[in-house]
């Protein structure tokens, strides 16, 4: 792990989703698109992390949003989760 590493542990707002990853970096990733401003309420902001190290449990559903991209949110109480590109699987999370 380099020193700019640290596990995180994060869940959805009713915690039915629990999701553990090692964030990777000091930048997080912003997107003020039309659908991720009607997806979050705003602007959807995203951290990086190591995507062998993603552990998701819970009832996570995903959305085909468009060609190229997916979003996930939890079943229960509609949390976002992340966003994903569909070629490779990246996910970006919430």
């Amino acid at each position: 792990m380099t020193e700019a590493a640290l596990q995180l542990d994060g869940h959805c707002m009713c915690r039915a989703v629990t999701v553990k990853a090692t964030k990777t970096g000091e930048t997080l990733n912003a997107c003020q698109c039309d659908m991720c401003r009607q997806w979050t309420g705003s602007m959807f902001i995203a951290i990086q992390v190591e995507q062998d190290t993603l552990s998701v449990e819970g009832p996570v559903a995903t959305y085909r949003s468009s060609d190229w991209a997916e979003r996930a949110f939890c079943q229960t109480c509609g949390s976002s989760l992340w966003y994903a590109t569909v070629h490779d699987g990246h996910k970006n999370l919430a």
